[in-house]
C-alpha cells in the first residue's frame, strides 16, 4: 500500500480513538453487576459467543465447554455506560474501520514481546499477572520466601479481627438494629483470599495445570513469540476452565511477587492478601502477636473498614450495589463523616499550610476504623494467651525501655508509616492522592483512639489526647 493509504487508516483509527476517548472521559465510572443475560440484552452484543471461543484452544472444546458461562451467572462491569455509548458509535462506523482499530489495538498488546529482551523488560515480564508462567515463578517465591507456618497464622488472625468487627459492630449505636443486623451480615458474608491456594504448593497439582505431562511441551516452540501466544491460549483457557469454581480468585493465583498489595474488593465482597506481605516488615510467624496485629493486622482491619466507608455503604453483602441502609443511619453516618473532614482539613492547613478537599474520607474512615479494630483483636487475643496475667513476650531491645505492650502495639503500627516526604511530594500528596500523609495517618489515628493517651498517659488537652474526637467504626 502507498503512504497515502496507511496515513489514511491511522487518521481513521485515531479519530475513533479520540471518540471512545471523550466518551470515558465523560461517563461516571461505576461498576454494575449483571446477570449475562441481562447484560447482554443490555449491550445487544453477542459476547456470549465471545467468551466461548477465547476460553477455549480449539473448535473441538469449543463444543465441550460452550456453556462456561451460562445466563444466570454474573459478571462485573466496569464503566457500563461507557460501554453501551462505546458501541452505539461502533455501530455508526465503517466496518473497515473498526475492524483496524480492533486489529491495531491486538497489535499493541504484542507489541513488547516482539521487542529486543533486556533485564528489565524481563522484570516486567515477570511482574506481570498476564505472564503464562506466572504460577511457577509464584510457586518459587512461596518456596524460597515464606516461612513455614505463615499462612495459618494470619488466616487465624484474618478471623480473629473478623469477630472482633462483628463484635464491634453489635455495640455501635450509629446505626439503627434494621442497619446494624444488615451490616453484621455483610461482615460474616466477607470472602477471605489470602495468600495462596493451597494446591500451588502440592506439585502433582500444579503440573496438571501446566499440562506438564502432555500438552505443554508441544505449546514450546523455538520463537519466543510463538511459544508466548501459544502459552498465553493455554494460560486462558485453564483460567476459564476452573472460573466457575465458586473458591476460585484470579488474584490468589496471579499475584505478583515484585508487588505488595492488600485491599478490599466491594463489588465481590472479598479482601484479599497478596503472600508478599506475609514477610518483614510487615509479618513474620516468630515475632510477638501483638506486633503482627500492629502492623499486617492492622492493614487487614483498614480494608475491613473499608466495607463501610463513604462506598462501602452502598454495596451490599454479595456485593450489589443497590440501597440497604436506613435514611436514619445514613444521616449519622453523614454527621460522623463531617467531624473527620474537618478535621483533617484544619490538620492540612494548620501543619502543612495546604488546604484539601475530602477527597481521601474513605481511607481516613478506614484509618481509623482500622486501628481501634486490630487493638479490639490483639486484646481479645491476649485473652486467650495461656497464663493469662503474665506478662506477654516483648521486643528484646524494649524490655530495658519498660515499655508495655500497649505501648509497642501503638509504635509497630505507626512504623508502617515511617518516610520522609520534599515539600513538592507532600503538596502533590494532598492536592492528588486519595491517601492522607503518612504524619496524618499516624497522629489523627491516635487521637480520635483513647486507648493511645491511656497507654501513654496524655494528659488530658494535649495534642494527642484532645477533648473532641470522631468517632465512627
Amino acid at each position: 500500500m502507498s503512504r497515502e493509504k496507511y496515513e489514511k487508516i491511522f487518521d481513521e483509527v485515531i479519530e475513533l480513538k479520540k471518540k471512545i476517548a471523550n466518551i470515558v472521559e465523560k461517563t461516571t465510572p461505576v461498576t454494575v453487576t449483571y446477570r449475562v443475560e441481562s447484560f447482554l440484552k443490555h449491550i445487544r452484543l453477542n459476547w456470549k459467543s465471545f467468551f466461548e471461543i477465547i476460553s477455549t484452544l480449539n473448535t473441538e472444546q469449543s463444543l465441550k465447554h460452550s456453556n462456561i458461562i451460562g445466563d444466570n451467572d454474573f459478571i462485573l462491569v466496569y464503566h457500563s455506560d461507557a460501554i453501551r455509548k462505546t458501541l452505539e458509535v461502533i455501530q455508526k462506523t465503517s466496518k473497515h474501520v473498526v475492524f483496524n482499530y480492533f486489529w491495531l489495538k491486538a497489535l499493541s498488546y504484542w507489541w513488547n514481546e516482539v521487542q529486543p529482551k533486556n533485564q528489565d523488560s524481563c522484570y516486567r515480564i515477570f511482574d506481570s499477572a498476564e505472564f503464562p508462567l506466572i504460577l511457577a515463578i509464584n510457586r518459587l517465591y512461596v518456596d524460597y520466601s515464606l516461612k513455614n507456618g505463615s499462612k495459618s497464622k494470619l488466616v487465624h488472625m484474618f478471623h480473629q479481627l473478623k469477630r472482633s468487627a462483628i463484635e464491634s459492630m453489635e455495640k455501635n449505636t450509629i446505626i439503627d438494629e434494621k442497619t446494624r443486623q444488615r451490616a453484621i451480615e455483610k461482615l460474616r458474608n466477607i470472602i477471605d483470599i489470602i495468600g495462596f491456594p493451597e494446591w500451588l504448593i502440592i506439585d502433582e497439582h500444579l503440573d496438571d495445570f501446566y499440562g506438564i505431562h502432555g500438552s505443554l511441551d508441544s505449546l514450546i516452540a523455538h520463537h519466543y513469540c510463538i511459544s508466548y501466544i501459544r502459552l498465553m491460549r493455554y494460560f486462558k483457557y485453564q483460567m476459564f476452565r476452573i472460573m466457575k469454581n465458586k473458591d476460585f480468585s484470579f488474584r490468589e493465583i496471579n499475584f505478583s511477587p515484585l508487588m505488595a498489595n492488600a485491599f478490599y474488593n466491594r463489588h465481590r465482597n472479598s479482601i484479599e492478601i497478596e503472600p508478599t506481605l506475609l514477610k518483614l516488615p510487615l509479618f513474620d510467624a516468630e515475632l510477638p502477636f501483638y506486633v503482627n496485629y500492629a502492623k499486617l493486622g492492622s492493614i487487614i482491619a483498614h480494608e475491613i473498614t473499608h466495607s463501610f466507608d463513604k462506598e462501602g455503604i452502598n454495596y451490599d453483602k454479595n456485593g450489589v450495589f443497590q440501597e440497604w441502609w436506613t435514611n436514619k443511619s445514613l444521616r449519622n453516618f453523614e454527621n460522623r463523616t463531617q467531624c473527620f473532614i474537618e478535621q483533617y482539613r484544619n490538620y492540612s492547613e494548620h501543619s502543612y499550610g495546604l488546604w484539601r478537599n475530602n477527597s481521601t474520607l474513605s481511607e481516613d474512615i478506614a484509618d481509623n476504623g482500622g486501628l481501634r479494630l486490630a487493638y479490639m483483636a490483639y486484646q481479645n487475643e491476649l485473652k486467650s494467651v495461656p497464663n493469662l496475667g503474665k506478662q506477654p513476650q516483648l521486643l528484646p531491645r524494649l524490655v530495658d525501655k519498660k515499655m508495655t505492650v500497649d505501648q509497642i502495639f501503638f509504635l509497630s503500627l505507626a512504623q508502617i508509616e515511617c518516610g520522609v516526604l520534599t515539600n513538592v511530594q507532600l503538596k502533590d500528596l494532598i492536592n492528588k492522592h486519595y491517601h492522607s500523609p503518612p504524619e496524618s495517618r499516624v497522629n489523627l489515628c491516635m487521637q480520635n483512639f483513647d486507648k493511645f493517651a491511656e497507654s501513654f498517659n496524655c494528659s488530658m488537652g494535649s495534642p494527642m489526647n484532645p477533648k473532641k474526637r470522631c468517632l465512627l467504626w
